[in-house]
């Protein structure tokens, strides 16, 4: 389990690489704040095997938004 301060989006990539993380459960809140960090790129998540949305429902503008921005990703609400 890797620990991240949802407003550190700029961090997140290092992380990621750095504890080889396969998935991420995060709020839709967190899914959208990472949307508008123009620093991470989709080269970024390319370890990332699945993507959970937990706590509420992840709107679908906010999966549309994201798989179009980073690419071609399994994602579970």
């Amino acid at each position: 389990i890797v620990l991240s301060d949802v407003m550190d989006t700029p961090g997140v990539p290092m992380l990621l690489r750095r504890h080889h993380v396969v998935q991420i459960q995060a709020t839709p809140l967190f899914y959208r704040i990472f949307l508008n960090e123009r620093d991470i790129v989709g080269d970024d998540l390319r370890g990332i095997k699945y993507f959970v949305s937990n706590g509420t429902f992840l709107p679908i503008a906010t999966s549309e938004a994201f798989r179009n921005r980073f690419g071609s990703i399994s994602a579970f609400d």
